[in-house]
């Protein structure tokens, strides 16, 4: 019997790019970890072709990715370019990977207390 699947967030992106960082921010304020790859850096630009045979890529593109048991190679379940936060946090309640009792409002407000803070920083 197979354990279930690992699930795993890649986030596509460039620093230099508010969507990509939106994302980002909303994946930390879920507590759901992820994996960041730097476009800039060709190595993440080729995996990134890879898994979509195209060009040139829209920042940022998220991968929900899956490990069956530690003999499978990963496989790609899920793939979104540019999410709004709604259908991004869709999107990873439906994978699992939300944890319990997270709403996409309190995610909301945690994003806006933390921008205020850094507003009120600089």
């Amino acid at each position: 019997m197979h354990a279930p699947a690992e699930r795993m967030v890649v986030v596509y992106g460039t620093l230099d790019c508010e969507d990509t960082n939106a994302s980002r921010a909303l994946l930390a304020a879920t507590h759901v970890s992820y994996q960041y790859q730097d476009l800039n850096v060709p190595d993440a630009a080729k995996e990134l072709d890879w898994i979509l045979g195209q060009e040139p890529h829209k920042k940022p593109t998220i991968v929900i990715v899956e490990r069956l048991d530690e003999d499978t190679s990963q496989i790609v379940s899920h793939i979104m370019q540019v999410p709004k936060d709604k259908e991004f946090f869709e999107e990873l309640a439906a994978a699992g990977l939300v944890p319990h009792g997270i709403t996409l409002e309190a995610v909301r407000e945690k994003i806006n207390l933390h921008k205020l803070a850094l507003e009120k920083t600089s």
